[in-house]
């Protein structure tokens, strides 16, 4: 049963948490692969992993380390039977509109912001003080307690594929990279690369994009052959605009507030609205084409320009984005990203997307693919009890859901998306989500994570 005197604990600690956040931010762990086998995620991902081990053993805890693909920090029960919990360290690139140093995180109105603070280094820590908590508070568990530090969820989840290689999974897993209460389904990915011969009298390059989970918060294109002086006249009452000179080209950049791929109902594209703008005041000829695809395709982001529209609430349909765009060597490419329903195959989509770019003259390549995923029976028979236990502890009335962000719960038997992040209607208007500008977390929500893991946990020992 939950001890009430935990949460004097947490409040005490609270402080310490914030610090270590601060700290593990400071780290620069965007994910990358590479050719060092001794650190194949990059050396700042091998720094992060020695930070959050280092952490854990000052802490009293056990710890292993799987050859810098990942590690974890132990709370041994009084069997070898595991029940594990899933964070990962690395972070999404960070784009050029942040208001402060992404690797500085900083505290404003009960926020914490800062790079990875939400997706996921806030969840990893707040989950070390968890056990923190129970070693300190003497909570005998049967099970072993293993929670496990990844390096590469932004790069293929490679560091899952070693995890279970190198031992044996857990009975249960829970991973935090999701929002409360718990997640009942996952979305099919598909990502696509579109190309086409591209040669224009004004544009020298239309470029967005710096991740293809993100829908991008910039876009601009370099200008060639027009005056300055006509360009900044014609775009002087455009909203988010900007117009400067850029060596012999003038730069026409555009900014909305970009987002993650697998949310994108509330988030405007600057792709379209700059396509439109230089449509507008007559600054492109040949490809005017592709700025028609552009705007005709991406102003809308419910999968209906691709024939995907499923008629399914935000939460569970069909969603489509554009997150690169960019032009070299007389060729245009842009990259796409179809988060889909499981009504859909993975074949379907992928014809879908194909026969359109065909039809617009474009050769279109599958990245990758990733199928939708429902846990297996056992998690998934929890969530009802998981619901109530996020609720209960966390003061609120949420439902499962179903949401287009890939987790480590596709790769691991018996695991299910659990916390610690919530939309709050509340949310300021100049912070971001994971993979956006200004990413930040409530700071309370990091303090109810120790909480709701804490009791589900001392129960779920006591259950299985």
């Amino acid at each position: 049963m939950y001890d009430m005197q935990f949460d004097d604990w947490i409040a005490q600690k609270e402080e310490d948490i914030l610090n270590d956040i601060t700290r593990i931010v400071a780290i620069p762990s965007v994910a990358k692969k590479s050719k060092n086998p001794e650190y194949p995620c990059g050396t700042d991902c091998a720094r992060v992993l020695d930070f959050a081990l280092g952490l854990a053993e000052s802490f009293g805890l056990d710890t292993k380390n799987y050859d810098y693909y990942c590690g974890s920090a132990i709370l041994p029960g009084k069997t070898d039977r595991k029940i594990g919990v899933f964070v990962h360290l690395d972070t999404a690139a960070v784009s050029d509109v942040w208001l402060s140093d992404p690797f500085s995180a900083y505290i404003h109105d009960g926020y914490i912001i800062g790079c990875g603070v939400q997706d996921n280094k806030g969840a990893a820590i707040s989950l070390l003080y968890l056990l923190k908590l129970l070693k300190e508070n003497q909570v005998q568990l049967v099970h072993t307690i293993e929670l496990v530090f990844g390096c590469a969820k932004k790069i293929g989840m490679i560091d899952i594929d070693r995890y279970l290689t190198s031992t044996d999974a857990p009975q249960l897993s829970f991973v935090a990279d999701a929002d409360f209460p718990v997640c009942t389904q996952e979305k099919g990915c598909a990502d696509f690369k579109l190309t086409c011969p591209f040669e224009d009298d004004f544009i020298e390059d239309f470029h967005a994009g710096y991740d293809t989970n993100a829908i991008p918060d910039t876009a601009f294109a370099l200008i060639k052959g027009a005056n300055y002086k006509d360009v900044l006249e014609k775009t002087k009452n455009v909203p988010n605009c900007s117009v400067i000179p850029a060596g012999p080209f003038i730069k026409i950049s555009v900014r909305t507030k970009g987002g993650h791929a697998a949310f994108p109902f509330d988030r405007t594209s600057p792709i379209p609205i700059l396509a439109k703008l230089l449509m507008d005041i007559g600054l492109v000829n040949q490809a005017r084409p592709v700025l028609n695809f552009l705007y005709n395709v991406y102003s809308s982001c419910d999968g209906l320009p691709f024939d995907l529209y499923d008629y399914l609430k935000p939460s569970e349909a069909t969603t489509h984005i554009c997150s690169t765009t960019s032009v070299s060597k007389n060729r245009f490419s842009h990259t796409i990203s179809i988060r889909y329903a499981n009504i859909h195959k993975s074949a379907e989509v992928i014809q879908k997307v194909k026969k359109v770019a065909k039809s617009n003259g474009f050769d279109c390549r599958l990245v990758s693919n990733t199928d939708p995923w429902t846990p297996d029976p056992f998690p998934l028979s929890m969530s009802s009890f998981l619901t109530n236990m996020a609720n209960k502890y966390s003061g609120t009335k949420l439902s499962p859901y179903s949401m287009g962000g890939t987790t480590y719960a596709h790769k691991l038997p018996n695991a299910i998306p659990f916390g610690p992040n919530r939309i709050r209607e509340s949310f300021p208007i100049m912070y971001g989500i994971g993979h956006i500008a200004n990413e930040a977390i409530f700071i309370e929500d990091l303090m109810t994570l120790i909480k709701v893991y804490a009791a589900t946990i001392i129960e779920i020992d006591k259950m299985f």
